[in-house]
């Protein structure tokens, strides 16, 4: 799956849950409280389900949630990695 297609279904589910002024792949989601801890367990849901992978704690940090881009990056390694269904 190609890194974009990722970015923007990321970005339409972060979009949906709140108003995405201003929401770009790079902002530093935690430092503008774009999103919080428990906001970040639905994204770690949605992320599992939409591309049908498995995410392990070591996965779960504030560096691979911290942007848009470094979400879609952790997606992509785990598709590529056979961590998906379709993988």
């Amino acid at each position: 799956m190609e890194l974009q297609e990722i970015r923007e279904r990321i970005y339409g589910f972060l979009a949906q849950l709140k108003p995405a002024d201003g929401l770009t792949y790079d902002t530093e989601l935690f430092k503008s409280k774009y999103i919080t801890s428990l906001f970040a367990l639905q994204i770690v849901m949605f992320l599992e389900k939409e591309f049908g992978i498995k995410l392990g704690r070591k996965d779960i940090t504030e560096q691979n949630f911290h942007t848009i881009n470094a979400m879609a990056e952790l997606v992509q390694l785990r598709l590529g990695a056979g961590g998906g269904k379709n993988g």
